[in-house]
């Protein structure tokens, strides 16, 4: 896996901590080095912080393998959390599916020894719209995203 030269930055998903690791191939790899703001109120770490982490990953093994400037929204995404999580964590994402306007994407998301915590499944929109200076489409505009979407690949919400 090697990493895009010149990524887009995504200023949530460096608030929360996300770094991608490498991306290439159809997959990627993300971390999130634990800070107690990622806490909930039972001293795990809060499961949106987990979920930003995967589709942070999710969106780089999509990202990854499209021209520079294609637009990604995330119109869909499952997670099953399997247990409470401590400390720093990965995401290992890889496409499963990839068509011209959709892209259905799986990661795994492990604690530093490597034990499960969350399995995500989710689908992106592949959109043909310029990220700068210009009206988007493509499906991200057609689900209602505009600018905001053009983060969604680098973990908007999740």
């Amino acid at each position: 896996m090697s990493v895009e030269p010149q990524r887009p930055r995504s200023p949530f998903a460096e608030f929360v901590g996300c770094e991608l690791v490498a991306a290439g191939g159809g997959e990627a790899r993300a971390r999130m080095r634990y800070r107690p703001e990622h806490d909930n109120i039972h001293g795990t770490i809060h499961g949106g912080a987990i979920a930003t982490l995967a589709d942070f990953a999710l969106g780089w093994a999509v990202r990854a393998a499209l021209p520079a400037g294609t637009r990604l929204a995330t119109v869909e995404l499952k997670i099953n959390y399997l247990r409470p999580a401590r400390g720093d964590l990965e995401a290992r994402a890889r496409v499963l599916h990839q068509g011209r306007t959709l892209a259905v994407v799986e990661a795994d998301v492990v604690d530093a020894a490597g034990a499960p915590v969350a399995r995500v499944l989710s689908t992106f929109a592949i959109g043909t719209g310029r990220r700068e200076g210009t009206a988007a489409s493509g499906p991200d505009r057609a689900v209602g995203h505009d600018e905001a979407a053009a983060g969604e690949e680098d973990g908007h919400g999740g």
